[in-house]
Parts: C-alpha cells; sequence; structure tokens
C-alpha cells in the first residue's frame, strides 16, 4: 500500500478541497491510504479578514517571521509522497505553512521523500516557490513536482473579487464579477493530476511527472506577471523592512506605515501596473527565445 501525505493549510477551506478532488481516484483505490494533517497557528489568523490586519501580515509574510503552531503529529516515520498545499501571501508562502516547513523537527518525515508542492493562489507564486524549493532541498526532500491553480481572470479583476472574498468570506460570484480564487470547473477536473501521481506510482517513476503536469496546464505561469512578481517583491522587502522597525504586529504604532503600504500598493495595481504589463510582454515577444525557456524552466522545476 502507497502511504500518502497531505499537509495543508487554508483559510478559506479552497486547498483542502483541491487536494480532495485531485486524489478522489486514489482515495477510492484499496492501494492508496491517504492522510491529511493541516498546519494550525497557535493564534489563528482571522478569515474574513479586516482590512489593517490583511494588510499588517505583510512584513512578517515577505520577511519569513515565524509564528507558533499547534503541534503536528504524524502517524508514520515514512511515506511515500507528500502533497505540501500552500497559500501565497505577499509573494511569500503564508506564514503557518513556512513556520511549519522551518521547523527542524519536521524536517525528518521529508527526508529522502518524494515531495509535490500544490499551489492555490492568485495568480503569482514563482517566488514563494524558490524558497519553498531551496528549503526542501535543505531537508533532503525530492522536490518531483508542483501543481499549480490560480485565479485565470484579468489580473484587475482578479484584484477585485479576491478583496471581496477575504473581506466578507464570500466567493461569490457576485453581481457584477465571477467567482473569486481557483474556479469551481478547475477544482472539480483537479483528479487528473492525480491519475497522473497513480500512474508514475504504478511504473515507479516520477522523474518525468512534471513534464507530463505542464503537458495538461499545470502550471499556467506569464512572462509579464512572472516579471511584476519579482519586482514586487523587492519593494515588499524594502517597506517589510521599514514596517517592521516599528514594532510587532500588535504594536499600534506600525499601522500608519501599514496603511501607507495599502494605499502605495493599490495606486501599483490599479494605476501602473496596466502599463507595465504591456512592456513586458512587449519584451516576452521580442526576446521571445530567451524569455520562453525561461518561462520553461520555471515550470519544470528548473529554479
Amino acid at each position: 500500500m502507497k502511504e500518502i501525505l497531505v499537509i495543508y493549510y487554508s483559510q478559506s477551506g479552497q486547498l483542502k478541497e483541491i487536494s480532495n478532488n485531485l486524489l478522489s481516484s486514489l482515495a477510492k483505490n484499496v492501494d492508496y491510504n491517504i492522510t491529511y494533517k493541516e498546519i494550525e497557528p497557535v493564534k489563528s489568523y482571522p478569515f474574513p479578514w479586516k482590512s489593517d490586519d490583511f494588510f499588517n501580515v505583510m512584513p512578517e509574510s515577505v520577511l519569513g517571521v515565524k509564528c507558533e503552531i499547534n503541534e503536528v503529529d504524524f502517524e508514520k516515520n515514512n511515506y511515500d509522497l507528500i502533497i505540501l498545499a500552500h497559500q501565497i501571501w505577499y509573494l511569500s508562502p503564508s506564514i503557518p505553512f513556512w513556520s511549519f516547513l522551518q521547523d527542524d523537527k519536521y524536517k525528518h518525515i521529508f527526508k529522502d521523500t518524494k515531495v509535490i508542492t500544490l499551489v492555490g493562489a492568485r495568480n503569482m507564486w514563482v517566488m514563494a516557490l524558490k524558497d519553498i524549493s531551496k528549503r526542501l532541498k535543505e531537508i533532503g526532500a525530492k522536490h518531483v513536482g508542483n501543481i499549480v491553480f490560480i485565479d485565470k481572470h484579468n489580473n484587475l479583476i482578479s484584484v477585485l473579487t479576491i478583496i471581496k472574498w477575504m473581506f466578507t468570506a464570500k466567493k461569490g460570484p457576485y453581481k457584477n464579477l465571477p467567482e473569486a480564487g481557483v474556479s469551481t470547473k478547475e477544482i472539480n477536473y483537479a483528479s487528473k493530476y492525480g491519475e497522473l501521481i497513480k500512474t508514475a506510482f504504478e511504473n515507479n517513476n516520477f522523474e518525468d511527472f512534471q513534464s507530463k503536469v505542464v503537458s495538461i496546464g499545470g502550471v499556467p505561469i506569464n512572462f509579464a506577471v512572472k516579471i511584476t512578481e519579482q519586482n514586487a517583491k523587492r519593494i515588499f522587502k524594502i517597506w517589510a523592512n521599514k514596517i517592521i522597525k516599528k514594532g510587532e504586529m500588535e504594536n499600534p504604532k506600525r499601522l500608519l506605515l501599514v496603511r501607507a503600504f495599502k494605499n502605495y500598493l493599490l495606486f501599483l495595481i490599479f494605476a501602473i501596473s496596466p502599463i507595465v504589463h504591456i512592456l513586458f510582454m512587449l519584451i516576452f515577444y521580442l526576446l521571445y527565445p530567451i524569455t520562453s525557456k525561461k518561462i520553461s524552466d520555471i515550470s519544470l522545476l528548473k529554479l
């Protein structure tokens, strides 16, 4: 029997739903045993969020500051496959997920074990993947796959819907906007990736697993979005270092800077990003042999 461990953190439940659908065919197969372990911070992050709380987690997210999490107990010492299902907070792994992954007392569970990362994001995930991939290498895991679920609507539309979702806990669809996050249709068809996992186990070969994921659209990535993300991460770090000097999250002295960052971010998204998106797409096509290879390398986990 193959033992599959799913470790996840999800505020809305979307990632758990994606994981369930992805593994639905394996769950019905007696040759597979699937165990779910949820990462639970000692002090829960609110959902729905209040505006100040939502933007106030940016510095700790970007700088990788850990939070205290409840202990995760594993029934076994070894698994055949671990699936790490995670959110993205400010272009970084969410604080609870990163806190778990950075805790050395759990690194034994990853040693020499195949790992598939499962991303649920708005549309930016590359910088977080690089951090996670580096950590998996440090703890001796075999990072054999990465599957990405994103909101495929226009960037500005997805910003509006994600804000409504985060602040109301209502995913939609709304009166004048589509549903937020990963579409129901995408989630319902997630089982196709589970079939790839099953085939890889049957053939005892995960070497071409990621290329098969890519071939069926499992790693949506846009060059303009990727470059925007790369530049935004640098900007976030500047703001994060300034804000965190004012104290910890609970310190009201830092709220003034947090609110300034919020206004700055919204200005960048709605006023600047449409222009730079066009510029970056022009660069993509003008330098296509180079830029397309970079996108391909990221999709195939050649980070």
